[in-house]
């Protein structure tokens, strides 16, 4: 089961009206890919709906697209209900989250008590940040310090965020990160960075390029 945050339009049987990135065009490849030998399901919401209550559930088995499931929920516990359900009901064996924006974090806890494996791959500075690329409140690339005080200050001049949110946050995602199996980087730059400020995964931390043949990583 792929979790990312959209998926391309072009794609047969999808519902996603966003334009795709990297990240989208990386996971449908990937997923279409290893349908030679799995059947793989894709997570995703409906970006065009401001509420955020839409999202589809894609698979693909033998390069086949389809559709299984549309949900339309009114609470996050509602989601993740649902999202339980189906980790039993299609017998999900391992869980890639590609991106957990929009997503609900607690996706990882429930995977946890059920013992599914779970791999991270990080695309930008999201579990570090609510700036993703880490630009500063000077407006230039942040160095990414380890106190967090001072991102706490940075945010606080940018957008009045309290002090206390950015020390939840950042708590939330150390959490997080240590709940999953395999966490890829696809730089030493980005492995460092994350490292730095999250020394306790440094053992879940692995390199894997984009562009990197899937036997490779066997």
């Amino acid at each position: 089961l792929y979790i990312v945050h959209k998926l391309a339009p072009k794609v047969p049987e999808s519902r996603s009206k966003a334009l795709e990135g990297g990240c989208e065009k990386f996971t449908y490849n990937l997923a279409h890919k290893m349908s030679i030998d799995h059947k793989v399901f894709i997570l995703y919401i409906g970006l065009t709906d401001k509420s955020k209550r839409t999202f589809y559930l894609h698979s693909i088995e033998d390069f086949q697209n389809q559709l299984v499931e549309e949900y339309v929920v009114d609470s996050k516990f509602e989601r993740l209900s649902i999202f339980t359900d189906l980790l039993d009901q299609y017998n999900i064996d391992l869980i890639h989250y590609q991106h957990l924006v929009y997503s609900p974090l607690e996706y990882t806890l429930v995977a946890k008590a059920k013992g599914v494996p779970q791999i991270l791959s990080l695309h930008d500075f999201y579990y570090i940040c609510e700036e993703h690329f880490l630009e500063n409140d000077k407006f230039v690339p942040c160095d990414v310090p380890t106190d967090i005080t001072q991102c706490a200050t940075c945010l606080r001049n940018k957008d009045q965020i309290p002090h206390e949110h950015v020390l939840k946050r950042r708590s939330m995602m150390k959490s997080l990160l240590q709940k999953m199996d395999l966490i890829t980087a696809p730089s030493k730059f980005l492995r460092t960075q994350y490292h730095k400020i999250f020394p306790e995964i440094n053992d879940k931390l692995k390199i894997v390029e984009l562009g990197t043949l899937l036997d490779n990583l066997k």
